[in-house]
């Protein structure tokens, strides 16, 4: 590994954000590996491919308020082609209510797997882990008081329940820092060594969960005279 790597995996992140956010579609289908088949992204709305990410965000893009997502990478586990980032991520979008503007803030990690395809680093999956999320009034809007929030998971069910005003169906079963130590017979499957799943037999919390996933891909991708950081 080598600080010009970090560095790139950084940009490539920042980019692949604000492409989303900016709606410039090509650069965001860029910043992931040109097979579609070998990507996974696993949002609160989308399960799947990079082109089926691509698409279902011009659709959000067209039918919602703006959307910014602040992006902090964190940590790096690189090994010779492979790597994996594990990025703070704050998402702020505005709503509009009643004739009022509300705002919802979302607080996440965004963990990101990559591969190197020509001597280039690509995305190849992303998978967030929710940590905590609010709506709050804008001045001078007054306090909302919704509905139907029973049920939905404490690390993000405002923006649950945001999601599912626009007739999406939101998975209740995505990692967060309040899932039970349960494994579930799955750790996060967007991370996958050579195409296989990472799982696990045994309970954890979220953030060993994140430890498994970097301490295997440190193993898997272990390549002589390489190091970690």
């Amino acid at each position: 590994m080598t600080l010009l790597d970090e560095l790139a995996i950084q940009t490539l992140i920042l980019r692949e954000r604000f492409a989303r956010d900016t709606g410039q579609w090509a650069k965001l289908r860029d910043a992931y590996h040109p097979d579609a088949s070998r990507t996974r992204i696993r949002t609160m709305w989308h399960d799947g491919d990079i082109d089926g990410f691509v698409s279902g965000s011009k659709k959000l893009h067209t039918s919602s308020g703006a959307v910014i997502h602040q992006v902090v990478p964190a940590e790096f586990e690189i090994k010779g082609w492979k790597a994996v980032a594990d990025c703070w991520c704050f998402i702020t979008a505005r709503l509009e209510m009643n004739q009022h503007d509300y705002e919802l803030k979302t607080s996440l990690r965004l963990l990101y797997r990559c591969e190197k395809v020509k001597g280039e680093w690509k995305l190849i999956s992303l998978e967030p882990i929710y940590i905590h999320d609010l709506l709050a009034p804008v001045p001078p809007a007054p306090s909302l008081e919704l509905p139907c929030l029973e049920g939905l998971r404490k690390s993000y069910k405002f923006t649950a329940w945001m999601v599912q005003q626009r007739g999406i169906t939101v998975a209740n079963d995505l990692p967060g820092e309040d899932v039970p130590k349960e494994c579930g017979g799955y750790t996060t499957q967007a991370f996958r060594v050579a195409q296989r799943p990472i799982k696990c037999s045994q309970s954890y919390s979220t953030n060993s969960a994140i430890d498994q996933i970097q301490s295997k891909l440190v193993q898997d991708y272990s390549i002589p005279g390489t190091s970690s950081r």
